[in-house]
């Protein structure tokens, strides 16, 4: 952004009038110097501004310079009706200057190719001043000032070529007697096509809507998006890693595990054993082999206590006949 309007800050206002090279920019109803904007982005609105605001090239900053400028009716001179004329990559004042690629002080379909030629034929006044020579003035509705054509010497005709057919033009002829000139009533000639106020900014204009800060915090957001979607693909592959690692560990964690076999049911002869009050066989010969074991153990500590007892009375004969020794 820039101070467009050379008010010394930048605001609102130039915000609006960033792509804007001539309109009524301070509401008073006129165009004049006073509307005329830093096209060149210099910091400084000077000639050179001056120059780029008269598109007419008439010497003045007035509302003739917008009609001569405005290609979609909608009362200034902006992007939209301008483009990147000289084709830098950006719109300033010098694609204001460029656009009249004819040169005839104005912007219209003409500079792109796409005029119209109209034809002005006209009848000498014989009866008062029928005039030796004559030429035609034209200038697009609504405006001030004339364009002179040639003069002519040799018909009673003139082709005005170049109109842009979207533009209603007011025409007269004037007649030239010595120091004498005569114009005739005006004539309207009416545009052929309506002007499109609803044209979209080409490619170039939107080039020039560049902003940094915004453009930065663009960025910004883009970075910080893909940085989320970056943890969030990273934690969902992280759980499932987890969880294939967990599933690894159970399968070598119970390899080779068997479920215990289910108990078999009691059959009836086992049923009638237990009634009739004898021992299944199996369970006979585990409580006789515990049984022994037991008897086993028994005897061997019986034994153990027999040999501890022998040799503690052993040392009580070895102390009795110490002492006898001794009283003696």
């Amino acid at each position: 952004a820039a101070d467009r309007d050379n008010d010394g800050d930048i605001d609102a206002l130039d915000a609006m009038n960033r792509q804007v090279f001539l309109k009524d920019t301070n509401n008073d109803g006129y165009i004049n110097k006073d509307d005329v904007l830093d096209t060149d982005g210099d910091g400084d609105i000077d000639e050179e501004d001056f120059d780029v605001a008269d598109v007419n090239n008439d010497g003045k900053i007035d509302w003739d310079d917008i009609l001569a400028g405005d290609q979609n009716g909608d009362g200034d001179i902006d992007f939209r009706d301008i483009g990147d004329a000289d084709g830098d990559g950006d719109i300033d004042g010098d694609d204001l200057e460029a656009a009249d690629a004819d040169h005839d002080g104005d912007i219209d379909l003409a500079d792109k190719g796409k005029g119209v030629d109209v034809k002005i034929n006209w009848h000498p006044d014989f009866e008062d001043h029928p005039g030796v020579d004559f030429y035609v003035q034209k200038r697009i509705k609504g405006s001030n000032g004339w364009q002179n054509t040639t003069v002519e010497k040799d018909h009673l005709y003139q082709t005005l070529r170049g109109l842009d057919p979207r533009r209603a033009y007011e025409v007269r002829v004037i007649a030239i007697d010595g120091q004498f000139e005569t114009p005739s009533k005006i004539v309207m000639i009416e545009p052929t096509m309506e002007m499109d106020n609803t044209e979209e900014p080409n490619d170039a204009a939107v080039m020039d809507d560049y902003d940094p800060i915004m453009w930065t915090w663009f960025i910004i957001a883009i970075m910080a998006a893909v940085t989320m979607l970056c943890i969030v693909f990273f934690s969902v592959w992280v759980y499932n890693t987890r969880l294939n690692r967990v599933a690894e560990l159970r399968a070598a964690l119970y390899e080779g595990y068997e479920a215990p076999q289910p108990i078999p049911p009691i059959t009836k002869e086992q049923l009638a054993d237990m009634e009739a009050g004898k021992p299944d066989p199996e369970i006979e010969e585990e409580m006789t082999a515990n049984y022994q074991r037991k008897q086993l153990a028994s005897m061997m500590r019986r034994q153990e206590t027999v040999q501890s007892v022998d040799s503690f009375a052993s040392h009580d004969d070895d102390f009795a006949e110490y002492g006898d020794e001794t009283m003696g």
